[in-house]
């Protein structure tokens, strides 16, 4: 009998104010089953004594009482423990909040220095290939001008031989 009113209280007690399964509602079951169990002894008890009830009903209020003020007890002591837990999540979460942000932080720095390391290397290249260009464009020139008189060399060669030849040529 004992379980099945332990069942049946331990329903009651989810549906109550939609209250949803869980360790209070499994204590407050337990509870509300041993009162009832109580009362339901006591009512026995009282019937079977007869001038003895009222007296029996007292004790059997008090018993209620003393029940109800430790059901009060496992409540409170549940709520602060939830508000405990409540607080220690909630350093932890503002723990890794700032962690997450020093992190950024520093990620943002290191990103930073690299960027300013590139733009630094850029130059450096930028002006390197400046100089190569510069020094390309100085080789083109004097080998352009070295083409140059090798051209006119060749012509005045080219003349010579022309005039050379028609010389012998005119001897024959």
């Amino acid at each position: 009998m004992k379980l099945t009113t332990l069942l049946d209280e331990y329903n009651k007690t989810i549906r109550h104010k939609d209250r949803g399964p869980g360790l209070s509602t499994s204590v407050m079951a337990l509870v509300s089953t041993e009162l009832k169990i109580a009362s339901d002894f006591f009512q026995a008890v009282a019937d079977f004594l007869g001038p003895k009830y009222e007296e029996s009903k007292k004790k059997g209020a008090d018993y209620v009482q003393v029940a109800q003020a430790k059901t009060n007890d496992y409540a409170k002591l549940g709520q602060d423990k939830a508000r405990e837990y409540a607080q220690f999540g909630q350093q932890k979460v503002d723990e890794y909040a700032q962690l997450g942000q020093d992190q950024a932080q520093e990620y943002q720095k290191y990103g930073q220095e690299k960027k300013e390391q590139a733009k630094d290397q850029a130059g450096e290249f930028q002006k390197y290939g400046q100089e190569k260009k510069e020094q390309a464009q100085g080789q083109a020139q004097e080998y352009q001008r070295f083409g140059q008189e090798k051209k006119e060399q060749a012509k005045d060669q080219a003349g010579k031989t022309k005039e050379e030849a028609k010389a012998k040529a005119g001897q024959k």
